[in-house]
């Protein structure tokens, strides 16, 4: 089968790995921040390229998700934090380990 995104095996071994770790860092906040990092962990997989860049404002992804800017930026924080993204001028990224 044949599939629509040209690096899907690449975001495929991502994956878990991200969402695991997001998790984890997700673990000791509040019950809406964990269900929506979860959100955005999903967000960013789909959307990302195949080197795991996602190219979107905070507003735009705030937006898209329906959640407060507040809350996203208190979730990428948390993720920035812990190492498992980065974000420089418009743009989030995964940290590769």
């Amino acid at each position: 089968m044949f599939s629509k995104y040209r690096y899907e095996h690449t975001k495929l071994s991502i994956e878990p790995r991200m969402v695991e770790e997001a998790r984890n860092c997700l673990a000791e906040e509040s019950k809406e921040i964990i269900k929506n990092g979860e959100r955005f962990t999903k967000y960013f997989l789909k959307n990302s390229t195949a080197d795991g860049v996602l190219v979107k404002t905070v507003k735009e992804i705030a937006f898209d998700l329906s959640i407060p800017s507040y809350m996203l930026v208190k979730i990428l924080e948390v993720l920035e934090r812990e190492k498992v993204i980065y974000r420089r001028r418009g743009m989030i990224g995964l940290w590769k380990n």
